[in-house]
């Protein structure tokens, strides 16, 4: 996984980057001011000097002469901190407070490198006591200092006094903790459910599996329920009208077909490698795209198990293939025109059993070379590869092959074994295009600068019209003009 995947994996899951961080923020921020109580610090300062007169002996004097060096005094004032955390201490300090009940207070003590001075600090969330337990401290180190390591010299530099406001806690910092932490969980999470994700989820996921270069993604769209919907967008944002659909479907093809330009593609399959992924949907649009186009279209049917293309088309023949193969019926009779203009249909009986030897026969390939003399583009749209062997077969006999992957439903390994499918029957896969497309903000973009040249071009043309209706309404039938006369009014002949 190079960096550009997991910039693009992150970019995919942006709302969840943002949306879990400031969530997992928030309830740290809300538990931390509305429950977390404060505490609050005071500190005092003490100097440790070993002093050092004991009883005469000559170990006390070896003793007292190693009194002012540094790494002794240190090395005292690091016991004495350790000392003032003991559970003597606390009895002392309890002594000292005159209380009844432990106190709840927690202690802590610092000394510097090659320095005598303690820095002492007591935490509590009493701010009424943590000046007196401090201060009373300093007096226990004193006293245990010398009852136990026998040194009398410790001073005290200054007293702890009452702390002005609340030390902790730092709400921010848990706050920034609970952002940041969630931010590289989320980011973890994300690419964890990418690398394990085996949906293709995208132009990229789609050409890896196959090697294919993509011919073009093919949005989301909704069938209008009335002509004066025809040009407007749905509601759903990725949702887009069926003329939307026929464009995306008009440059797939338009780029299949370029792939192979010193052969032109006359017969086109368009295969799928599993069901209820777009693939008779696409092989329709892709014919009536076609046909608009001033070109004679012929669609068949060659998905036996689904028959679906003559319910999308509102034609039902009474022959189809298998009649015409068999010589039970002609092509005349087989082959029937569809509500728009120059796009015919071919279906196929379903009674058809043996659908291998029927797209395998010599009789299914000499009617493909008729057919081609009779019609400019053959649209063929054939069951999922990965179910039907026949689907290569009939593919092998195609010119160019289209490959339709759904959007998050297609499987990468379904895909992938799709694509080997059809190479080990020898067809030569033109590309592969994206079903049911998620609409990007680029997609938006370019969509919105297409619908502002479209509408400058129709208001030139309503301009200019509207110029012409203006020029023949203003004309004196009674005056008499030739071809160079001012005003450009038209001339009239008298």
């Amino acid at each position: 996984m190079t960096l550009r995947d997991v910039l693009f994996i992150l970019k995919r899951r942006l709302w969840l980057l943002v949306l879990i961080p400031v969530l997992c923020a928030a309830a740290v921020g809300f538990y931390a001011y509305r429950f977390m109580p404060d505490y609050y610090t005071a500190y005092a300062t003490l100097y440790i000097l070993v002093d050092g007169s004991s009883d005469g002996s000559g170990e006390a004097a070896s003793f007292s002469g190693l009194s002012y060096n540094m790494g002794v005094s240190q090395q005292i004032a690091s016991d004495v901190s350790e000392l003032l955390s003991s559970r003597r201490a606390r009895l002392l300090v309890q002594d000292y407070m005159a209380s009844d009940s432990p106190l709840n207070y927690s202690v802590s003590s610092f000394v510097d490198e090659d320095s005598r001075i303690l820095q002492l600090s007591v935490t509590s969330y009493d701010p009424t006591i943590v000046a007196d337990v401090a201060n009373a401290l300093s007096r226990v180190a004193a006293e245990l200092a010398h009852n136990i390591m026998n040194v009398d010299s410790i001073n005290v530099i200054d007293w702890a006094i009452d702390p002005v406001g609340p030390s902790g806690p730092n709400r921010k910092i848990y706050i920034l903790a609970a952002g940041a932490a969630s931010l590289i969980a989320t980011a973890a999470a994300a690419l964890f459910a990418s690398r394990a994700d085996s949906r293709v989820r995208g132009v990229r996921d789609a050409e890896r599996a196959t090697g294919l270069s993509s011919v073009g993604k093919i949005p989301t769209f909704k069938m209008s329920t009335s002509n004066a919907d025809d040009g407007r967008r749905a509601r759903d944002r990725n949702a887009r009208t069926v003329a939307d659909a026929r464009d995306a479907v008009q440059a797939a093809v338009t780029n299949l077909l370029f792939l192979k330009p010193d052969n032109l593609s006359r017969v086109i399959a368009v295969c799928s490698p599993e069901d209820e992924e777009g693939r008779s949907t696409v092989a329709c649009l892709a014919a009536q795209t076609l046909a608009a186009y001033n070109n004679n279209v012929l669609l068949i049917e060659g998905d036996l198990h689904n028959r679906s293309l003559a319910d999308l088309l509102g034609v039902h023949p009474e022959h189809g293939l298998a009649s015409v193969i068999n010589r039970d019926a002609t092509l005349l009779d087989a082959i029937r025109p569809t509500k728009q203009s120059r796009l015919f249909f071919l279906d196929v009986e379903p009674e058809c059993t043996n659908a291998t030897g029927l797209f395998s026969s010599n009789n299914f390939k000499y009617l493909l070379k008729t057919l081609r003399k009779r019609y400019d583009y053959i649209i063929i749209d054939t069951p999922p590869v990965t179910s039907y062997v026949y689907a290569a077969v009939i593919a092998s006999e195609a010119d160019s092959t289209l490959l339709i992957a759904r959007e998050d439903v297609t499987r990468k390994n379904a895909l992938r074994a799709g694509m080997n499918q059809l190479q080990k029957a020898g067809v030569e896969v033109g590309g592969v295009a994206i079903n049911f497309a998620t609409v990007t903000r680029a997609d938006r973009r370019k969509e919105k600068k297409r619908e502002k040249k479209r509408r400058a071009k129709e208001g030139k043309t309503e301009l200019a019209t509207f110029a012409m209706k203006e020029d023949i309404v203003n004309v004196d039938p009674t005056s008499k003009h030739d071809n160079g006369a001012k005003g450009g009014n038209l001339p009239f002949k008298e």
